[in-house]
């Protein structure tokens, strides 16, 4: 069956034109969808549709996406299912005629019958993880709450939890909930998915996608699942020869009971990768029971002598557990000791395209406009909330970009509560007992002086005189973060550590010229307003800043 095309074509240019075109730079150019392919046919396109708003364009890359979309020997790839769909919802959304919105839709919905035909026609685990992810996608108007729809979702779940019924193949003789559809449609058993959303975790061979490229070690940097096939399940039986050579290299390298790739924790999370940082150690695994990937986080073995410091860790692990589920915090699951040390299930966060998982990766990408700052600041005060009306009293203490991840979705995720308390250098004392910054002095990382404990450009003034901190402390730090989006810049253009305090105790944060003409009024008093340098003069809560955010977003967007 051939895969539905829309048939509409780019407008044409001559090389000339084409050339003087994409001689232009685009700040997208590095970071979007399409200019990034591997195709060079998908990637001019996309260049060019950057430069020029034409709807042709998008129905253009849909077909060129959904025509890739089906390998030679009958795998579905998901790189280019859901390039396809991003081309055809693009096209929805920029629909100026009715015309071309019932061209989008139509698009949309044809080709996701078509994928789900062609799951059925080759009845890997794969395809049809792939359809059901393409599935989920849907923005077509798909009518879940009918029955063939709702009796279709049970079939999917029965199969993805293993039922006795189910196999392979499911004969559910049942339609999908489309008028036009009129094909039966097959379900796989065995579907693994992540969480609460249908994103498939099937080896999607996405040879060609970019890992990101650095990694802030210092927490989960998760990778997004379909870009990275080393998290997928692997049939790692773990023979005594292997076992024992791993044992005696973790033994060489003193690192005592960690785990390596390829181990089995608990003979249910499969290591598929491990992060070193500071004092912590994160296993990215996939969750063999829960067919989902998991982030598991503890301390590194040479800072385990340290009772006070491991009781404090599973207290604090436990109040990230009192925050329970939200839509802006990363959840923590359950505290479990392992191998002799305590060890916190964390919910794994799927990064979006071509980015790292955490905000640093937008910020540093340039892939932040006003309406997105705006809102991901207003993610990130929702989450400091609920936190805070959960746990009253709770301090972050180390709000910044790496720990605020963003899903493929765009939806931003406080991370590590609590944990930058439970590491303080008064508690474990680190080789040399100095503070990393002064042996490198362009790193503002974790840092220490005195009883300094936190990032140097999200320090608060309090904080970096060692006094007492509160919620205005986590203020400050939401103050820095919410200039950086907004302009692009730290908050103070310094770099060394000694500077970032005097900074931070001494000097005024200002917007220049061209930032004060391109950012409204209200934003940016409230980001000075957050950014006071005596508590008393921020705000007093952070209801205060959510209502605030949630106006000017009005104010900005309209919506």
């Amino acid at each position: 069956m051939n895969v539905p095309q829309t048939g509409r074509e780019p407008t044409p240019l001559s090389p000339q034109e084409t050339v003087r075109l994409l001689e232009q730079p685009h700040p997208q150019d590095a970071v979007d969808y399409f200019a990034t392919d591997p195709s060079v046919e998908i990637r001019t396109l996309g260049r060019l549709a950057l430069r020029r708003s034409e709807i042709n364009d998008l129905f253009a890359l849909g077909d060129l996406c959904a025509d890739r979309t089906l390998s030679g020997d009958g795998r579905l790839l998901v790189f280019y299912a859901g390039k396809a769909l991003i081309a055809y919802q693009k096209a929805d959304q920029m629909a100026a005629t009715a015309d071309d919105r019932q061209t989008a839709r139509t698009a949309i919905r044809e080709f996701i019958l078509w994928v789900a035909r062609m799951a059925r026609e080759n009845p890997s685990r794969r395809n049809i993880a792939v359809a059901l992810w393409v599935l989920a996608e849907d923005s077509a108007g798909v009518d879940w709450q009918n029955p063939e729809g709702a009796l279709l979702l049970r079939e999917l779940m029965d199969a993805y939890l293993g039922s006795p019924a189910a196999d392979m193949t499911i004969a559910a003789d049942v339609e999908l909930p489309w008028s036009d559809m009129g094909d039966d449609f097959t379900q796989a058993a065995d579907l693994p998915l992540i969480g609460d959303s249908l994103e498939t975790v099937a080896d999607f061979e996405l040879d060609n996608l970019p890992l990101p490229a650095e990694a802030d070690p210092t927490y989960l940097s998760e990778t997004r699942v379909e870009d990275n096939p080393s998290l997928l399940p692997r049939s790692f039986e773990g023979s005594p020869t292997r076992r024992q050579k791993l044992l005696t290299n973790h033994a060489a390298n003193g690192e005592g009971n960690e785990f390596q790739i390829g181990d089995r924790i608990q003979d249910r999370y499969e290591v598929a990768d491990v992060r070193r940082g500071g004092m912590g150690v994160v296993y990215l695994c996939y969750d063999m029971q829960q067919r989902e990937p998991v982030a598991i986080k503890t301390f590194q073995s040479r800072f385990l002598e340290n009772e006070r410091a491991v009781a404090r860790f599973i207290q604090e692990a436990i109040t990230w557990i009192r925050l329970e589920k939200h839509r802006h915090i990363v959840q923590a699951r359950l505290v479990e000791t392992i191998a002799g040390r305590p060890h916190i299930i964390l919910e794994h966060i799927s990064g979006p395209e071509g980015l790292g998982s955490d905000l640093r990766s937008w910020i540093d990408h340039k892939r932040l406009d006003l309406k997105q700052s705006i809102e991901f600041g207003l993610h990130i005060a929702l989450g400091m909330q609920h936190a805070t009306q959960k746990v009253p009293g709770m301090v972050h203490r180390d709000l910044k970009p790496a720990n605020i991840l963003v899903t493929h979705e765009g939806i931003a995720k406080i991370t590590d509560f609590g944990l930058v308390r439970s590491v303080e250098f008064t508690d474990i004392p680190l080789p040399g007992n100095e503070y990393e910054a002064h042996h490198a002095d362009t790193n503002p990382r974790l840092t220490r002086l005195g009883a300094v404990v936190g990032t140097a450009p999200y320090m608060s003034p309090e904080q970096c005189q060692s006094k007492d901190v509160d919620i205005r402390s986590d203020i400050y730090a939401f103050g820095c973060i919410l200039y950086e989006m907004i302009t692009g810049q730290h908050v103070f253009p310094v770099k060394k550590f000694e500077a970032w305090r005097h900074a931070h105790i001494y000097d005024k944060p200002t917007f220049d010229a061209g930032q004060a003409a391109a950012i409204p009024r209200r934003l940016q008093k409230l980001t000075l307003f957050c950014l006071q340098k005596a508590p008393a003069k921020r705000p007093e809560k952070w209801g205060v800043v959510v209502d605030e955010l949630a106006a000017i977003y009005e104010e900005v967007t309209g919506e």
